[in-house]
């Protein structure tokens, strides 16, 4: 049989064997994507109806050249033109930063209605054309995929988009992040895309001075949610897109979600103290715990492991440390203090999110996905609370010593509390059951973290840590990384890029330094900050090569010219 016909990484092949077969090159668009066989069953495949999955049985891409050509072009007739300078990309860090300065008095909402889960703002009526919704079609499948394994139909960025349904400020965002992707693919030609990329540009600028109205209240802020969601958005675009190479304006915007979370920290707290039957720290005015919208909930732990991630790289971990801190709870990196519990009550707390806001058109598959991987995702907030321990013992200094006494019993705990998870994560392999797809998805997305917060430790103290234990971190997050590739793509890999980035510091085999940049490289489509970080680690893989040591502090300084974060 050709190699080519059967397209299967050699190196996969020498972990898990050859399957056997070729993939099908006539199936739908979606089993193609994810690189597994369909049964090619129209208008909708079994694969695609099991795992309640869109089935897109659309026409070839080889067309979409000139599709999106007069998509521009009908798009543009009639809309004012906005010239943006990508040559000045600090121009949105620095407008971000005026827009918070000052502005911590205007952030309290009220409470005292009920918060419905949809914005109901005055600025809705964005006139759309053809490019605007093959921007938000993008942003809900493409987008949603590179930060869930949820069904994108019932995840938490498409509740996001039915906000952005009548909030200008949200829907900017959408268009933002869709045409940047879009710009991405690059099926136009080059200066089509770039004008996608300026047009994005322009969104962006927009959502951030709507940001700035309504936290200085010239809009009808009705909703906490709206703002939290819009704030999120931004980061994540920060991460994925942003031309600052000094990252000030992700730092911006995690500073911002701090001034908002702060002015509402009452109704936070409560939770905490219902949940975990501690009492309020003294001062701390109590709201009613009902009246935190689930959502709020939801976004505001999303901003935690957000601002861990941003940590790792030099970048962020004061949102986590000033909340904690302000409602009484201590260092968050503290295995004695109850942060990470508290985060965990605040996401218990939304659990109820999908089924409030589908009512009785919530799959009953999704209720068992939500059921089967909610352990897995209390992991995955843990993890970030350890990644957080590490980037503050590397920048501590003299209070070093405190932190790296708490680091190893938190990684027993973790070990010992999600001891499943972890069996069932190193039983992956080519012949397991897919009837578990949507668990195992998640746990070759969330397992790793666990490994690269390991692999992140031993690199920065001597916790005598037995060598065999960094080999078997190293090998569980390239192992889970191979069948996350073969089963789901860049998509998959654009999640657990962290630890993949960590294990090919850790590796000394050209065969899998080779595999893993040859992934990093394709994320680059996912954005230039996996462009940065892509470029990064082929010069540290040089250097390796050349036996020339790392200093581990070299991707986190701030002096760097091309910062990025995974």
């Amino acid at each position: 049989m050709d190699a080519q016909d059967t397209d299967l990484d050699p190196v996969y092949v020498g972990v898990f064997g050859n399957r056997g077969g070729p993939r099908s090159r006539t199936g739908c668009h979606t089993c193609r994507r994810r690189k597994v066989k369909c049964d090619e069953t129209k208008p909708v495949c079994r694969r695609c109806a099991r795992l309640s999955r869109p089935c897109d049985w659309s026409s070839p891409r080889s067309k979409r050249r000139d599709d999106l050509a007069a998509s521009i072009s009908a798009s543009d007739q009639g809309r004012q033109s906005y010239q943006i300078s990508l040559a000045e990309p600090c121009t949105v860090a620095r407008d971000a930063s005026a827009m918070w300065a000052g502005a911590s008095s205007q952030l309290r909402f009220s409470w005292d209605s009920d918060m419905t889960l949809f914005a109901n703002t005055s600025l809705s009526g964005l006139c759309l054309g053809p490019t605007d919704h093959a921007a938000i079609m993008l942003y809900r499948s493409t987008f949603v995929s590179l930060h869930d394994t949820k069904n994108p139909t019932y995840s938490v960025p498409s509740i996001i988009f039915q906000i952005g349904v009548s909030s200008a400020l949200i829907m900017h965002m959408v268009l933002a992040i869709g045409m940047q992707h879009l710009a991405a693919l690059g099926d136009g030609s080059r200066s089509q895309n770039n004008a996608l990329s300026t047009e994005a540009v322009r969104h962006y600028c927009e959502a951030i001075r709507l940001l700035g109205q309504a936290i200085n209240g010239s809009l009808p802020c009705s909703e906490l949610n709206t703002v939290l969601a819009a704030l999120w958005m931004m980061v994540v675009y920060e991460q994925h897109f942003g031309h600052d190479s000094t990252g000030q304006g992700l730092c911006q915007h995690l500073q911002g979600a701090t001034s908002v979370l702060h002015a509402n920290l009452p109704s936070l707290l409560s939770i905490w103290a219902s949940e975990n039957e501690q009492p309020v720290a003294e001062g701390h005015p109590v709201g009613q715990v009902q009246n935190l919208p689930y959502l709020t909930s939801r976004l505001l732990v999303r901003l935690t492991v957000l601002d861990a991630r941003a940590a790792s790289f030099g970048l962020g971990g004061k949102l986590n440390q000033s909340l904690a801190q302000s409602m009484g709870l201590g260092d968050p990196s503290q295995k004695e203090v109850p942060w990470f519990h508290f985060l965990s009550a605040i996401y218990d707390h939304s659990a109820p999110l999908c089924q409030a806001t589908w009512g009785t058109e919530y799959p009953s598959a999704e209720v068992a996905y939500d059921a089967e991987n909610q352990a897995a995702f209390h992991l995955y907030r843990y993890c970030s609370t350890l990644r957080l321990t590490a980037a503050e013992i590397r920048t501590s200094g003299r209070e070093a010593s405190s932190l790296i006494r708490v680091a190893e019993p938190m990684m027993n705990f973790l070990q010992k509390q999600y001891s499943e998870l972890f069996s069932i994560a190193a039983g992956i392999s080519s012949s397991t059951s897919e009837d578990k797809e949507g668990l195992i998805m998640t746990l070759c997305w969330i397992v790793p973290h666990y490994y690269g917060s390991v692999l992140d430790l031993s690199r920065i103290i001597d916790m005598d840590r037995p060598e065999s234990r960094r080999i078997e971190a190293r090998e569980r997050i390239l192992k889970l990384a191979y069948y996350g590739w073969e089963h789901g793509g860049a998509a998959a890999i654009s999640r657990m890029a962290w630890p993949l980035f960590m294990a090919a510091l850790e590796t000394d085999d050209n065969i899998h330094q080779d595999w893993i940049l040859s992934r990093f490289e394709q994320l680059s489509c996912f954005g230039v900050n996996y462009r940065k970080a892509h470029q990064w680690l082929k010069s540290r893989m040089r250097d390796m090569r050349r036996n020339i040591a790392l200093d581990e502090l070299e991707f986190i300084s701030p002096t760097q010219i091309n910062q990025f974060m995974l």
